[in-house]
């Protein structure tokens, strides 16, 4: 064959292998592509169900609330209620079942006063949101129970400390709206009543903390900002200085 056959005969199938390639690379890049589509698809899906469950469990709970007796100012009683806990954002209000004995619902209202004074409405809403966001995440959902948690160990701490009540009577209001199966919370951003086992145990063991101790952890955790504040830069001498003042 001449050189011009030979030629002709080479150079279209050179062309057709580079067209394949450059095919199977758009094929490729086409696919992760997709595949990307789909999982922001599947995300979104997955916020909107949270946020639909959320207000759903939330328009539900508000019903039940309306045929609720005014106890005092912001305490209201429900017998369509299981739990006793905070439901609101701007005017969060305390709700309790029906049932309670007279001395223990002085504590169970102190409990969840704790908590709107403390903002935990807010606080638990904001996380649900970052859970809606999350909601993919096993290590957010288990963040946001044991925040919850966390919280409720609070406040019980937090009454305790006011000497009113004692461990002893304490847990025992926990255990008796245990045992009449008032738990756990009604909906995601309400707070209802969690861990009461572990809350039974903190309360007997609980004890005021010392004097010393409650002077001193302000104390030291202030020594402790201050130090983190200083720049550590200010302090040391350039390397090119030191290098200089050494030769010289």
């Amino acid at each position: 064959a001449t050189p011009s056959s030979v030629s002709d005969v080479t150079l279209p199938s050179v062309s057709d292998t580079v067209n394949q390639t450059q095919a199977g690379i758009g094929t490729g890049a086409n696919a992760d592509v997709n595949v990307i589509k789909i999982l922001a698809v599947l995300w979104v899906i997955g916020i909107a169900a949270m946020l639909v469950y959320g207000l759903i469990t939330s328009l539900r709970l508000k019903s039940k609330l309306s045929n609720a007796v005014r106890y005092n100012n912001k305490v209201f009683i429900s017998e369509n209620i299981a739990s006793p806990f905070v439901f609101g954002v701007v005017r969060p209000k305390i709700y309790i079942p029906f049932g309670v004995d007279e001395d223990k619902l002085d504590i169970v209202i102190a409990h969840e006063k704790c908590h709107i004074k403390r903002l935990d409405h807010i606080a638990k809403l904001f996380a649900f949101a970052l859970l809606c966001v999350h909601w993919f995440n096993p290590v957010v959902w288990i963040c946001f129970v044991i925040m919850g948690k966390d919280m409720e160990l609070s406040c019980d701490e937090s009454v305790l400390s006011n000497g009113k009540y004692d461990g002893v009577t304490y847990s025992e209001t926990l255990l008796s709206l245990a045992s009449q199966n008032r738990f756990p919370s009604p909906c995601p951003i309400a707070f209802g009543e969690s861990g009461i086992k572990t809350r039974i145990k903190n309360a007997l063991k609980w004890k005021r903390p010392g004097k010393v101790i409650a002077f001193s952890a302000p104390l030291l955790a202030l020594i402790i900002l201050a130090a983190c504040s200083l720049d550590p830069a200010e302090n040391k001498t350039p390397k090119s200085e030191a290098l200089e003042w050494k030769f010289d």
